[in-house]
């Protein structure tokens, strides 16, 4: 069950805040002139959404920074460098959502070595 919890915390991040957002940006009727400019526009007049873009970006640098030099290890913890390493969070959060980056990152790394991609013969 443990193993399940963060694809499906990953799962929920991508779809609850992301989509309110995708939601938001495409189909509200309250954008400026119902195009991508109007959304943009309406994005950056709002300094209250503009806090909290300015702190997740903020938030996924010092983790990527973080885990550039502490990466998380493999559940085996062979001493082996990570899997995946700290731009793929990078990619994930600003595709995704951050807590969606940061589930995903932290899952792909921790799982055992059976789940991962095949290791080349030694």
């Amino acid at each position: 069950m443990r193993s399940l919890l963060l694809p499906v915390v990953a799962i929920l991040g991508l779809l609850a805040p992301g989509g309110l957002f995708m939601y938001w940006l495409l189909l509200d009727d309250n954008l400026h002139d119902g195009r991508m400019a109007g959304a943009l526009r309406a994005i950056w007049s709002d300094r209250l959404a503009l806090a909290f873009i300015i702190d997740v970006f903020l938030t996924t640098g010092v983790l990527a920074a973080y885990f550039a030099r502490n990466p998380p290890l493999p559940a085996n913890a062979s001493g082996a460098p990570p899997r995946w390493r700290w731009p793929w969070f990078v990619v994930s959060s600003v595709c995704g959502t951050l807590v969606f980056g940061l589930a995903l990152y932290w899952w792909l790394n921790t799982r055992p070595a059976s789940h991962s991609r095949r290791q080349a013969p030694a």
